[in-house]
């Protein structure tokens, strides 16, 4: 997925108000020495660029959104790291360029295919939000949690991030209301990089999330139905 594509999955799918003007007037560019990262960080990145999505109608600017284009099939963590901790605001700074709270800051990134995975389709894409947060009361490194797709994942998987991602990072209806927005789109974000399911706990609380998932689901396709015909009907009664 390229600038053009994230950019046209934000304004259609996420219904977020991105006019529709080239990618050079929507995004500021930072350049990889800007914020610090070394050589051969900086190589990690297509073009050693980071992108900045311009403030949009009616949004405050307290939240930063930045598109950031890996060259290679994993998300570079450590990188992440040190492009955060050039952005986020710290105590006793003089600095005069723009910074945000760590809490305020979404990364959409997208990385190149696994040489050893099927190629992605056009409807399934490489691509992570990724979101940092900390506990205010605990001096521990922030924790990255992550929520995407890549091209090896099932249409299942993709179906479903998908809908969690339209329903959580959708354009608020009140956009000043920054609170509620902050646990809108902070909400979703769960699970670190790489996350596997390894006790029973864990799967016993994701099948009864995905339990859940499917009695919402089938509530809505039975209103739908035909009270004597439809299929969902019929298994319901048996």
């Amino acid at each position: 997925m390229n600038i053009n594509q994230t950019l046209e999955y934000l304004r259609n799918e996420l219904h977020w108000p991105i006019p529709e003007l080239s990618p050079e007037n929507l995004l500021f560019e930072y350049d990889a020495d800007e914020l610090g990262l070394k050589p051969d960080q900086a190589s990690k990145l297509d073009d050693s660029k980071i992108l900045q999505l311009r403030p949009l109608p009616d949004a405050p600017t307290l939240f930063g959104i930045f598109l950031i284009q890996f060259n290679q099939a994993k998300l570079p963590i450590v990188l992440l790291r040190r492009i955060l901790n050039a952005l986020v605001i710290k105590k006793r700074q003089s600095e005069e360029r723009i910074r945000w709270h760590l809490a305020d800051l979404i990364f959409i990134s997208t990385f190149q295919p696994d040489e050893k995975q099927p190629t992605p389709q056009p409807d399934n894409p490489n691509i992570l939000f990724a979101h940092f947060h900390q506990n205010p009361s605990a001096k521990e490194t922030p924790t990255l949690s992550v929520l995407g797709w890549n091209g090896d994942d099932t249409k299942l998987k993709t179906a479903f991030v998908n809908k969690t991602l339209a329903t959580r990072l959708q354009w608020p209806e009140n956009p000043a209301d920054t609170n509620h927005w902050r646990q809108q789109w902070t909400k979703p974000f769960q699970h670190k990089p790489g996350f596997v399911i390894r006790t029973a706990k864990q799967l016993a609380e994701k099948l009864a999330e995905l339990a859940k998932n499917i009695r919402n689901a089938a509530t809505d396709l039975m209103q739908y139905e035909d009270e004597t015909k439809g299929k969902l009907r019929k298994l319901h009664k048996a």
